[in-house]
């Protein structure tokens, strides 16, 4: 296996997309419209392994918020437990700050326990409780994370700073 690439999602990538989804997910999370609208606004990172999608994330950035939203994120049962949701989430973080956000927000399943320690082990706190929140009646807990605080910026302003350019010379013109 080769080495990981993370990027934004392209419209080629949507299938390979809704399929992880597929089996991740129970229920889908937005639809087909609703990913390409997602992959259009930049707003879908997917990872890859020999140009193949084996995990991707979603990103919510609304203009004039100061927060902004992990919608979802999923890796192919392939992968899973390699790093490849946590290379994800770094990236999301990576892109929400490059937009100008420092909060970055979730909710996950309250019977999704796996998901809730990624979450703590990554620097998330629970900051609320959603009763009913799913259609099958589960709860949401909400959590936030703070991803410009001064503990931990001046050591990673060289990778921001790459991955920025990166990120730049790799964009569609």
């Amino acid at each position: 296996m080769n080495a990981m690439n993370i990027r934004s999602a392209q419209e080629r990538d949507a299938q390979a997309v809704t399929d992880i989804e597929a089996v991740a997910f129970e229920t889908d999370w937005t639809g087909y419209a609703g990913l390409e609208s997602s992959i259009s606004n930049g707003d879908v990172l997917v990872a890859e392994v020999d140009d193949r999608v084996v995990g991707f994330c979603v990103i919510l950035c609304r203009q004039g918020k100061s927060t902004a939203s992990l919608k979802t994120i999923a890796v192919s049962p392939s992968v899973a437990g390699r790093g490849f949701g946590t290379a994800l989430l770094n990236a999301a973080e990576k892109e929400v700050f490059l937009r100008g956000y420092r909060l970055l927000r979730l909710e996950v399943r309250a019977d999704n326990h796996r998901a809730i320690r990624f979450y703590l082990r990554a620097g998330f706190r629970r900051t609320g409780f959603k009763p009913n929140y799913y259609a099958d009646g589960i709860a949401a807990i909400r959590m936030h994370k703070r991803i410009a605080g001064w503990d931990w910026l001046p050591g990673r302003i060289l990778e921001w700073i790459t991955f920025a350019i990166a990120r730049t010379l790799r964009r569609p013109r």
